[in-house]
């Protein structure tokens, strides 16, 4: 009705720095996202956020839209090589083609979460960052920690093809509430496992994952 605009101008306000597109950005097609939506000149758009869908491709195979986002943090010390690193990805479910009309992202393709979130780790792996956090438009089925990590679905199966690279899971798509700790098989050095969590839906609730980051020699 009003073209989402009062949601942008909330999140802008909010001070919203990066997020995964989900299904329903693409709900008037990608042009609307990108010319409209992503454009902080529209007049009806403005988002002021990062947009993020390393799994999004156009036809010759490249990006569709940014992969990769990186805050920095002030560690309190003269040195800048003190200050710590974090890199996002973001990915959406890649069930989208089946959830928004066909015409608005014909020629796109929506790549396995799991194969864009562990290329782009890559990518952040290498510009230096001390952790990774994934945001991913895709969610658990339930609530409950085994539906969570049960390869016989969606999401279970992205977590298990996870690189171990990625530190932390931030979902949503299915408005499930969970805040779990996932085990990584190659961290051994580590005496706890991913945070992999969902705050549920309409801003209901706030959820605030911890990370302890050892960081790198720079």
């Amino acid at each position: 009705m009003a073209q989402d605009k009062p949601t942008i101008d909330v999140l802008n306000a909010m001070g919203l720095d990066v997020s995964a597109v989900g299904n329903h950005e693409f709900d008037q097609g990608y042009d609307d996202l990108t010319e409209r939506v992503m454009n902080p000149d529209a007049e009806m758009g403005g988002a002021t956020w990062e947009y993020l869908g390393a799994n999004v491709r156009l036809p010759d195979g490249s990006a569709a839209l940014p992969e990769t986002w990186m805050a920095t943090f002030d560690n309190g010390t003269a040195d800048e090589s003190d200050d710590v690193r974090i890199g996002f990805t973001g990915v959406v479910t890649d069930e989208t083609p089946t959830l928004v009309s066909p015409a608005g992202i014909e020629g796109l393709t929506f790549e396995s979460e799991a194969v864009a979130a562990n290329r782009s780790a890559a990518v952040l792996q290498e510009e230096g960052a001390d952790a990774i956090v994934l945001l991913v438009h895709e969610g658990a089925p339930s609530s409950e920690y085994a539906d969570a990590v049960d390869t016989s679905n969606d999401f279970g199966a992205m977590l298990a093809d996870l690189d171990d690279s990625i530190d932390a899971v931030i979902s949503g798509h299915t408005h499930m509430l969970y805040d779990h700790e996932v085990p990584v098989a190659g961290w051994t050095d580590r005496d706890f496992g991913r945070p992999v969590v969902s705050s549920g839906q309409y801003g209901m609730n706030l959820n605030e994952p911890g990370l302890r980051v050892r960081q790198h020699h720079r």
